[in-house]
């Protein structure tokens, strides 16, 4: 998906996810929303331009949901309500 392929451009990043985008900085680059850590012209040109404003008709906030999800995902942490209706089953 766009959110897994932009969680892999990393700055500095190491192995696990730790140096992997935030939630907020994936979304906002699917957006369409720069910032001068992440400014429009660099993500607008080069590999990554199909993900600039790849998602903008969707709500911020969902794109940051999911971006978190898919963050936590990475990281190997199940989503608390997913455990919690495995223990009801």
């Amino acid at each position: 998906t766009d959110i897994r392929e932009i969680l892999t451009h990393r700055r500095g990043g190491k192995a696990g996810g730790a140096g992997m985008l935030r939630a907020r900085a994936a979304a906002r680059v699917l957006h369409g929303i720069g910032s001068p850590k992440y400014p429009a012209a660099e993500w607008r040109r080069g590999g990554s331009a199909h993900l600039w404003e790849r998602h903008r008709d969707v709500d911020f906030y969902t794109v940051v949901e999911m971006c978190q999800a898919e963050i936590l995902r990475k990281r190997g942490v199940v989503p608390l309500r997913t455990a919690t209706k495995e223990k009801s089953e």
